[in-house]
């Protein structure tokens, strides 16, 4: 496993800060290519959320989530990968195992986890067999998934099908295999590029790397794969936020209109299980801090009593996460139960009003 270098005043690793833009409207875009969005959030509750969606809708959608995050990190891994290098791949020219290995080194540094191949197969070109690899502390295990068939898509040029199996508590074996993938699935992917526009949500700087100085309240456990909060003990993760958009615009194509507010109630019975504190929505400077640094959008306007919560969400991403978080917020501070509803502007700017039901 290659060593990570870091900064050696806040922690965070180079590769974070280097590669990585936090700009002042509540916004995180890869430095190389500005149109692509990310968020830093809370990736302990996907899973949970996928689970509570499950339960809501009442059917499985573990494979409508592992198709959605492959082929939106199919998009990302093709952006980021030199045209030369895929030819040399495709013509049996390169070594896959190093090209794999350094995606996983780089998903390692975003929190997805720690992965390791275990085997590829040497006649992979003519099995249906492909590799098996181990995955420790996945930020999310159908998330995970996709991100690995995206290597296996983008890499060895192959569509696939995975399995896999917990070993452990948190310590998985992913099998891959090759299959076919519907292509309406692709036709209908909606991949929506950043376009700037300047804010007003300035965040103090690291004087070592120039990153974000609330960046040091996390830690880096790069053997594990993992960012954790230092106050809190939370799995976070630099996630595409079109990746996860992917997942619920499937979701809503399979299963119908009804999909957004499932979505909305699955985030808020997360909340309300304690998982946040209803500190961080006490002071609107904090507040607009925590969500800056997720890359969320720009807190513009909140007004929180019992009698309402409004929220107003400048460059807002993760729409029906943000509104369930806010809705448990609510919730968890007043104790009582309310109702949701949110408006989306063409610029995706978000307002919620939250209200006792």
């Amino acid at each position: 496993m290659a060593e990570i270098r870091s900064c050696p005043r806040c922690g965070v690793p180079d590769y974070i800060t280097s590669e990585h833009l936090w700009l002042n409207n509540g916004v995180i875009v890869q430095k190389r290519d500005e149109r692509a969005r990310l968020a830093f959030i809370d990736c302990e509750n996907l899973d949970p959320l996928f689970s509570n969606l499950e339960d809501i809708i009442g059917m499985p959608i573990e494979r409508i989530i592992i198709n959605a995050s492959r082929r939106g990190t199919s998009i990302y891994y093709n952006r980021i990968m030199p045209q030369d290098a895929k030819e040399m791949l495709n013509m049996g020219e390169l070594d896959p195992i190093p090209v794999m290995n350094t995606a996983f080194e780089m998903i390692r540094t975003t929190g997805y986890g720690s992965g390791e191949i275990i085997e590829l197969n040497d006649e992979w070109r003519s099995s249906d067999f492909v590799l098996t690899m181990s995955f420790i502390e996945p930020c999310s295990v159908p998330i995970v998934c996709g991100v690995v068939g995206a290597g296996v898509q983008v890499i060895l040029g192959l569509e696939s099908s995975i399995t896999y199996r917990e070993l452990s508590p948190r310590l998985y074996e992913l099998a891959v295999y090759k299959g076919e993938n519907p292509p309406e699935l692709s036709e209908r992917l909606r991949w929506s590029e950043y376009r700037h526009s300047d804010g007003n949500t300035e965040l103090e700087r690291c004087p070592g790397c120039g990153g974000p100085l609330a960046l040091s309240d996390f830690k880096w456990d790069m053997d594990r794969g993992v960012i954790e909060s230092q106050s809190t003990g939370r799995h976070m993760a630099l996630l595409s936020p079109q990746m996860i958009d992917a997942i619920f615009d499937d979701l809503e194509y399979e299963l119908g209109e009804a999909v957004p507010k499932a979505i909305v109630e699955a985030q808020k019975r997360f909340v309300m299980t304690g998982f946040y504190s209803v500190d961080e929505v006490s002071d609107v400077a904090s507040f607009r801090e925590m969500l800056a640094i997720r890359g969320l959008g720009e807190l513009r306007d909140m007004d929180i009593s019992r009698k309402k919560l409004h929220v107003k969400l400048d460059r807002a991403a993760l729409h029906p996460l943000v509104v369930g978080l806010v809705q448990g917020y609510y919730e968890l501070a007043t104790g009582i139960e309310s109702a949701a509803e949110w408006e989306i502007s063409d610029e995706g700017d978000l307002e919620v009003n939250i209200t006792p039901v």
